[in-house]
């Protein structure tokens, strides 16, 4: 069974994000999040390939890409609407990722 997410960066006036169908929990994926996209280079790189099956090298790639966030409740309103269980969002001003179940209202 997946477990989907969405995979953001958070500028400062929006949110570039992508859908990621597989392994979205956070003790896979914050890892790997963590571990090999700890960059804003490394970062906009993963989102640049578009929505895909999952965040490991070569993995399926998705013919269309996410609508692009410009807000918070955007971003919220989009992982509803995709049924991510969990979204993960790089905060480039503290070189962060920050993740938030999607059931928990106080995200």
């Amino acid at each position: 069974m997946a477990t989907r997410s969405l995979i953001a960066l958070k500028t400062k006036n929006t949110f570039e994000n992508i859908y990621c169908h597989w392994d979205g929990y956070p003790d896979h994926m914050l890892g790997k999040l963590q571990g090999y996209y700890n960059t804003i280079d490394k970062v906009k790189t993963l989102l640049a390939d578009g929505d895909r099956s999952t965040i490991e090298p070569n993995s399926k790639l998705y013919k269309e890409s996410s609508i692009q966030a410009k807000t918070l409740l955007d971003l919220k309103k989009q992982a509803i609407d995709c049924n991510a269980e969990w979204v993960y969002v790089y905060d480039n001003d503290s070189k962060t990722w920050q993740h938030f179940e999607t059931k928990d209202k106080k995200w």
